[in-house]
This record gives structure tokens, sequence and C-alpha cells, in this order.
């Protein structure tokens, strides 16, 4: 019975995820498609979730018929437990009992009743689990399907008509392209439905709802968040591979203690104590110089500056040329820089060593000049800066996300290049961006933000600054503005044929969230529309986390 129930319980969750995948599983819609075809294919999964729920009702069914045999078989348990009871009282009419047999029928009772109570069990278990799913069923199953309707509706129906004028800026006639056809139409202009996509995922369950995912759009600067991404991962490698060869270059400079020139050496300048011979510590500072003795490197390597940056040790030759007292400061000064190594030597410096990089261009300290050449316009600042403007590599790369700066993004692919980022679009089984750097797709994107997820909760380098990068990023009028209440890490792009948003919203259980529109013209109206789908989206997710 207890196998019987195991088999049916997962039948029973089976049932319940098809159910609600009839109606909210993912329903690719051609943009092309008129909005009559696409609500008789939201009708069409309607009726698929009606036959869906009486395939639930059948398993539940027989959920409920196994719940039946389990009381049944506690009665017949109970029944012969009392028997047992009965004849071990000696009511019986053959009530003569061995001293053997009472035993025996004493041990029979005692494995009925637990065998009674572990039938009890199963049969709460199994009340439990009816009346969970019928809840279950009854309600979530309903708002399920009530918000992907409304997301549908917003898809489908409600979106703001995009504008094509009907004579291009050199005055020729334009004509709609393959396959879009005109809502309606004045003198200037053509009103057509807009593409649309998107793509959501809840990141703890898997769970996603799409729409339009695989229809390619202008990737405009959303791309800037990829680029960007897999850039830092690859710098992060390289600076713990520098940070690597430094200390192992440190290793090996400290390899060889106390092999040559012993401190005591340096107390040869109390010999020659002559001012004329006060040019002998020179000589004896030789053992500083070949820092090869590391037992007192770490004094060398710290006191080199101290010593360039002390006129009193370099001058003290020049001005001993007058009495022998000044012999003295000099010879104990050299004592000194070595006799305290405490307050000479700073470990902290030296736990943290230069890195060194085989390659310089992931070094993102290094300064980029902003000149005309470099200036590009559209989004940014540093196309406002004064030529000659300084920038480290690591501003470009925050001024890219933050500011969608242009400048900097056409600098960092100067120096970057592509193929290494399109073998990263392999590695990830990213498609519309694999050979071409301006199309993408919603379900690569949300590839991308996968990635993106992972990367900013493990990477010690960078993820923590990504994240906060992409949390202050520019153009909130979208997605963070839609869901206000939580924090958003997300990368907008504005083109030709494109606007669009995309991001991990940081809810209780963070979800991933991409919007492609050509809605190109912006604007109140079109980021209106937008937040109200993002709105819908958020309704959905709560439903999911439910």
């Amino acid at each position: 019975m207890r196998k019987k129930r195991d088999i049916i319980l997962p039948l029973i969750l089976l049932v319940l995820l098809i159910a609600a995948s009839g109606i909210g599983a993912k329903l690719y819609i051609d943009g092309r498609a008129t909005a009559a075809s696409l609500r008789a294919e939201l009708d069409a999964s309607k009726e698929s979730a009606a036959l869906e729920r009486s395939d639930f009702l059948r398993a539940l069914a027989d959920l409920e018929s196994t719940l039946t045999e389990a009381k049944a078989e506690r009665d017949g348990l109970a029944a012969e437990l009392d028997a047992l009871e009965r004849r071990l009282a000696g009511v019986e009419d053959d009530a003569l009992i061995l001293e053997g047999e009472r035993e025996d029928l004493a041990a029979q009772i005692k494995l009925l009743r637990v065998a009674i109570e572990d039938k009890d069990r199963e049969i709460k278990a199994l009340s439990d689990d009816i009346e969970y799913y019928n809840q279950l069923y009854a309600t979530n199953i309903q708002a399920h399907g009530d918000a992907i309707g409304a997301i549908m509706t917003a898809l489908e129906e409600e979106a703001p008509l995009r504008k094509i004028a009907k004579v291009d800026e050199d005055g020729n006639a334009v004509t709609l392209p393959e396959g879009r056809q005109a809502v309606r139409e004045d003198e200037a202009y053509y009103y057509v439905y807009p593409e649309l996509a998107i793509y959501y995922e809840d990141l703890a369950t898997g769970y996603h709802f799409s729409y339009g995912e695989d229809k390619l759009f202008n990737s405009a600067s959303l791309i800037k968040m990829p680029y960007v991404l897999w850039l830092l991962e690859r710098v992060s490698t390289e600076e713990d591979l520098a940070r690597e060869r430094a200390e192992a270059a440190a290793a090996e400079t400290t390899a060889e203690p106390e092999t040559t020139a012993e401190p005591e050496a340096t107390a040869a300048p109390e010999t020659t104590a002559d001012p004329e011979t006060t040019t002998a510590p020179e000589t004896t500072t030789a053992p500083e110089t070949t820092a090869e003795p590391e037992t007192t490197a770490e004094l060398e390597t710290t006191a080199d500056p101290e010593i360039t940056a002390d006129p009193e040790t370099t001058a003290a030759p020049e001005t001993t040329a007058e009495p022998d007292t000044t012999a003295e400061p000099e010879t104990t000064a050299t004592l000194d820089t070595t006799a305290e190594p405490e307050t000479t030597a700073e470990p902290e410096e030296e736990a943290l060593p230069t890195m060194i990089f085989e390659d310089e261009r992931f070094d993102l300290s290094r300064t980029f000049v902003y000149t005309e050449d470099a200036k590009r316009d559209g989004s940014g600042s540093i196309q406002f800066s004064e030529f000659g403007s300084e920038y480290t590599y690591r501003d470009l790369v925050e001024l890219a996300i933050r500011k969608s700066d242009n400048v900097a993004f056409a600098e960092l692919r100067r120096v970057f290049g592509y193929s290494d980022f399109y073998a990263f679009n392999t590695r990830l089984g990213v498609n519309s961006v694999r050979r071409n750097f301006y199309q993408i797709t919603a379900a690569d994107m949300a590839i991308y933000l996968r990635e993106l997820h992972a990367f900013t909760g493990s990477d010690l380098n960078y993820g923590e600054a990504l994240k906060s990068w992409l949390c202050s990023s520019a153009h909130t009028v979208m997605i963070p503005y839609g869901i206000y209440s939580y924090p958003v890490a997300h990368k907008y792009g504005w083109d030709t044929d494109a606007y669009h948003d995309a991001g991990i919203v940081y809810h209780d259980s963070p979800y991933l969230l991409v919007i492609l529109t050509d809605l190109d013209d912006g604007g109140t109206e079109v980021d209106t529309y937008i937040r109200s789908v993002v709105k819908k989206v958020h309704a959905l997710h709560k439903i999911i986390c439910s």
C-alpha cells in the first residue's frame, strides 16, 4: 500500500506541473501573427488545461481509492487485534490457554498494535495530501492561469503601436517589412503592432515563461553587459595568475637566508671614523644593494625607499668633512637601519605583492587618454570631457555599464577584440551572438543573465563591483521603475528598431527578466506600457514563489 502511495504522489506532482505548464507553458508567438490568431492559441491552451484537469482529477481519485483501501486494511487489523485480545482475556469458549500460548498471543497483539499505528499514520498522510492537492489546484493553478492570461493579453493586445514613416529622410517611399501589416495609417505614417519578446525565469526553481524568445532583435547597448561580463571573468582569472606570479617571484628573492653579509659587517664604519674616510659607508652600503642575503631582504627592500627618500643618509658623506663627531651619527645611523627591522619593515605591503601580468592588456590600472579620435556620439559622459582627460581601464568598464558609455565601450572592444568573446558565447550555448555582435534573442539574453548571477555571487575580484554597477545603471524607467521595491541589476539598450531592458530582480527569490521590443520611439507611453508588463510578470513570480 505504501509503495502504491509512493508512486501516486509523484504522479500527482507531475500532473500538477503539466496543468501549470498547460496554461503557462512557454507560448511562442510569431510577431507577424494577428491578434485573433494569438487569442485562438491562448484559447487552445485553456482547452488543453481543461483536459489536463480531468487527468489530475483521475489521479486524485486513485489517491482517494488508495485511502479507502488503507482504511479497510486498518479495520481488518483492528478486528484481528480485538479477537486476539478477547482470546487472551479468556472470554472465548476455548479459553484454556497454555502459558507459552499466552506469551505468543501477547507478542502478536503487540505487533498488531504497531501495524495499526503505522496504518493510522499512512491514512493521515493520504488525507493531508488529498486536502493539499485539492487546495493547490483550486488556488495556485487558477491564479497561475489568470496571471499568464494577463501577461498574454498585455503582449498581444495592449502594446502601443509603432509608427513607421512612409517617406525616409532622402524622400524615398518606405514599404513595410515583409510580414508586417499596418493596423492603421495616415498621410505620414504606418501604424503597426510592435515586435515583442519576453523571458522570465525563477532562478531558484528554474521555472520560466517566455514569449517570442527566439526572435532576433537589434542588440543595441544591451550587448555591453555580456561583453563586460566576459571581460571581467577573464580579467579576474588573469589577476589571480598575476598575483601568483608576483608571490612566486617574491619567494625566489627570499630563498637564500643569511648566506652573505651578516648584519655585524655593517659595523665596519666604526673603524673608519675619520672624516676623510667617511666615504666608506658608501662602500659598506653595498650589502644593501646586493639584495641576495634575504635575511636582510625585508630590511633592505623596505629600507631602500627610505634611503632614497632621506637626504640625510645620502648627504652624510659630504657633510662629514667636518669633525669626527659627525661620523658617529653616520655609523649609528647605518646600525639603526639594520637594528630596527620592526620600524622599517612593513609586512602588510609585502603581503600584497605587485601583480605580474603576462598580457598587460588585462591590467585594468593602465591609463586611457581621451583623444579626438576616440570620440563617440550617443550615450555616455566621456564624450563631454576635455581631450587629454585620463581614465583607468577599470573606469572604462564601469562607465560602459553604469552610463552605457560609447567611448568606453569602443576602447574596450579595440583593446580586447571579439574572438575570445565569441568563444565565451559558444561555451555558454548562446547562438544569436556567436558570430554577429549586433543581434540577440530573449532566450540568449537569459543565458547571459544566468551566468551573471553565478559570477556576481562567487567572484571575489569583481562580482560585487559588477552587481553594484548594474544596480546603479542608467535609464531605470523600465524594469527597475516597474519593481521599485527591489534592487535590479539591469542593462538597457536603445537604438534603431530596439528598445530593451534586461536584468536580475533581487526579490526574496531572485528572478531574471528580459524584455525586447522594436518600440524605438521610447517615451512615456512606451515606458508605461513596459512597466505594466513588468508588474504582471512580478505578480506571476509571487504566485510561483508561494
